[in-house]
């Protein structure tokens, strides 16, 4: 199993990696007609969160969910929670969503 510290470090990792090829297509929109989407790291990226995803028995693709489709990957906190059988687990951080992958998890 994965640890907590080694979780947050590549999920941080994966977040600067999309920020900087966002950034670097913003800056490339002066110089080319149309907006680019660089690849350039989107196979590593995505072998990274598949061995995260095996390695904390992520079913569900909810670290994929965090990441891509919940608002904001925790930022919006009226949004970044998940229920289970009633229960409401905070996602606001990478540290809690690891917490519920490995205590919780979706059954």
């Amino acid at each position: 199993m994965i640890s907590k510290e080694s979780f947050v470090t590549l999920i941080n990792a994966v977040q600067e990696q999309m920020k900087r090829e966002t950034d670097l297509a913003v800056s490339l929109m002066n110089y080319f007609d149309g907006f680019l989407v660089p690849e350039i790291s989107v196979k590593l990226q995505s072998t990274i969160l598949k061995v995260l995803t095996d390695e904390v028995g992520d079913k569900f693709e909810t670290i994929e969910w965090w990441l891509f489709d919940a608002p904001d990957a925790g930022k919006n906190k009226n949004s970044a929670w998940i229920s289970v059988e009633g229960v409401i687990y905070r996602l606001d951080t990478v540290g809690q969503l690891y917490d519920f992958l490995v205590n919780v998890g979706i059954e």
